[in-house]
């Protein structure tokens, strides 16, 4: 595959099918050993809008409801930045004041939060497509 630009795309997978990826560098000194294998499976993560200038429902029930995560609802991002960033959120009563991203409130009625303080500062984001 070759290249020297970062990210490197792959391209050609399909949505929901899993692949064993591995990563080697290799130049004119020689080559790395490869990193230990992760498995993943790309799919579209937008969100898809019917109609433009119409408000679009978001449901955050899927977050998390008691430890951390970094699953999301489709189309959302999480982007933290500072010295105790992790790109995953905590699920919380709202009684914490400490920088990071929660998610907050019952199982059918949840939340996605940022809290900007101390060493942690979070982006949240989406990406929407017609």
């Amino acid at each position: 595959m070759g290249s020297t630009s970062s990210p490197f795309v792959i391209t050609g997978l399909t949505n929901g099918v899993n692949y064993d990826i591995q990563i080697k560098a290799i130049n004119a000194i020689g080559e790395s050993n490869a990193t230990a294998s992760t498995t993943g499976s790309p799919y579209e993560n937008v969100i898809t809008l019917s109609t433009l200038g119409v408000a679009q429902n978001e449901d955050f029930n899927t977050l998390a409801s008691s430890g951390t995560s970094n699953i999301l609802a489709l189309g959302w991002f999480i982007n933290e930045i500072g010295t105790s960033s992790n790109d995953t959120y905590s699920a919380n009563t709202g009684s914490s004041s400490a920088g990071n991203t929660y998610s907050y409130g019952t199982d059918s009625d949840r939340a996605l939060r940022r809290a900007l303080f101390g060493f942690c500062k979070s982006i949240l984001g989406s990406e929407n497509k017609e």
